[in-house]
């Protein structure tokens, strides 16, 4: 389905080739399904590509990432430019290369997420597995810290059936 987070629009270009438009970045998760395409490339290995070379995205790198044309390469780079997820560098070191950036939709992209949402319940459980190690730590008396606060944040404080992952910080 795409990019999908706060209900992310969905259009279809190059035939049936799913595109996500609109990473829809207001704070909740970006989360990717396996076969997802994005500019006609695999959207988990382009996340990959995206962590990777952030900053240095050109015909060469894709070429290499993706075992593409120089042709295929430069028609996913104006489909990227299209859908806003690359701009270019304000600086190009390669007079015969353009180079480019990625912008927030791309780096929303890297950042993208593939696994599954949690139940509530088996985040519940990690939870007070977490807890009952901090009192066994906090219990032992030969340990020269101990911890003082576990915090937990994120889509596990809403309502919400299944969230998208535990975030717990541990002072």
């Amino acid at each position: 389905m795409g990019l999908r987070s706060c209900g992310a629009l969905l259009r279809r270009f190059e035939g049936d080739r799913r595109e996500a438009i609109d990473g829809c970045l207001r704070g909740t998760t970006t989360r990717l399904d396996r076969g997802d395409r994005i500019a006609g490339v695999d959207s988990l290995r382009l996340r990959n590509y995206f962590r990777r070379c952030s900053e240095n995205v050109n015909h060469r790198t894709l070429m290499e990432e993706f075992s593409m044309t120089k042709r295929h390469a430069h028609e996913v780079l104006d489909a990227l430019l299209k859908l806003e997820m690359i701009s270019p560098c304000e600086f190009q070191h390669d007079k015969n290369m353009v180079s480019y950036e990625t912008t927030i939709r791309g780096n929303a992209l890297g950042m993208a997420k593939a696994g599954k949402p949690l139940k509530r319940a088996s985040a519940g459980n990690v939870l007070w597995e977490l807890l009952g190690r901090v009192k066994a730590v906090n219990d032992r008396q030969d340990l020269a810290n101990t911890v003082e606060s576990v915090v937990v944040s994120g889509s596990y404080l809403s309502d919400a059936k299944r969230v998208n992952d535990l975030d717990v910080a541990v002072d």
